[in-house]
């Protein structure tokens, strides 16, 4: 309906120009051009160009199965079509996106990548509900977007998720039950954001994470119990937070911990017992602290180090 429609009015200013045209004696030459010109102009303002069923659309470049993607008059994500039962990517990167539709990933139990990085989510922000229908989603990509905060539910469902990746964002709290649901998680990357301060308990549940980055926020000070439970993690990077202190036991628990990158801090001074029990570290970074001395016994326990 709305395609005939703009089909009409089309056809209908095409004719009403035209007319004004000839009776002002244009020369058939001009005419055709003019046509011509004005035909592709009216077409692709209404859509036609794009095969669109309705006015001020504009679709992107990307599919999944029989889903098309476009941003309406708003710059938000929204879809047409029906989506396909294999698994798969969806590449949405730096296409502009200002805010999604809460429903446009709905029944796309299929899609395991998504690539949500380099746009403009900030601006309309994510609804609580928005990533629901992605229940086998494994990768999750939401980089570069200046996200200022994240609803508390907006991962649940999400069980399957082992990649998110939140760097680069503007997140200065997180709620503290936001990872709870994410029991398969092995790689979480919420480095150059705002982070002042962490709930001691966000990190809860997750015992598959084997990488985490804070690095580069605004973390002073970390709860002691921050990384409890945290027993298959490998990979942990605290660089650039300004950290001025850290509790003998933060790294309590971390047995299979193999790099641990603590440079371009404000550590003065390290508690003797705060590397004890990391017998797997095999690299550890502390330059560019403020340490003028170390206990005497602080590297006992890490025998594997290189």
């Amino acid at each position: 309906m709305a395609l005939d429609h703009s089909r009409t009015l089309t056809q209908s200013v095409m004719q009403k120009t035209m007319n004004w045209m000839q009776q002002r004696g244009l020369p058939g030459a001009e005419l055709t051009l003019f046509a011509l010109c004005l035909s592709l102009l009216l077409s692709n303002t209404h859509g036609f160009g794009h095969g669109a069923e309705c006015t001020r659309r504009w679709w992107l470049p990307c599919s999944f199965g029989g889903c098309k993607f476009y941003l309406d008059a708003n710059g938000f994500l929204d879809r047409t079509g029906s989506c396909p039962s294999q698994g798969g990517t969806l590449d949405l990167h730096g296409q502009g996106i200002k805010g999604l539709r809460e429903d446009v990933f709905s029944n796309m139990s299929a899609c395991e990548r998504l690539y949500l990085g380099d746009n403009d989510l900030y601006i309309g922000g994510l609804r609580a509900a928005v990533f629901n229908g992605l229940t086998n989603l494994k990768y999750l990509d939401l980089e570069y977007n200046e996200l200022p905060n994240l609803p508390e539910a907006i991962f649940n469902g999400l069980t399957n998720l082992e990649y998110l990746d939140l760097h680069f964002n503007r997140l200065a709290a997180l709620p503290e039950p936001i990872f709870h649901c994410l029991t398969n998680l092995r790689l979480l990357t919420l480095s150059s954001n705002r982070l002042t301060a962490l709930p001691e308990p966000i990190f809860n549940g997750l015992t598959n994470l084997e990488y985490l980055s804070l690095e580069d926020n605004e973390l002073p000070n970390l709860p002691e119990a921050i990384f409890n439970g945290l027993t298959n993690l490998k990979d942990l990077t605290l660089r650039w937070n300004g950290l001025t202190a850290l509790s003998a036991v933060v790294f309590n628990g971390l047995t299979n911990l193999e790099v641990l990158k603590l440079s371009y801090n404000k550590l003065a001074a390290l508690p003797a017992a705060v590397f004890n029990g990391l017998k797997n570290l095999k690299t550890l970074y502390l330059s560019k602290n403020e340490l003028t001395g170390l206990p005497a016994a602080v590297f006992d326990d890490l025998t594997n180090l290189r």
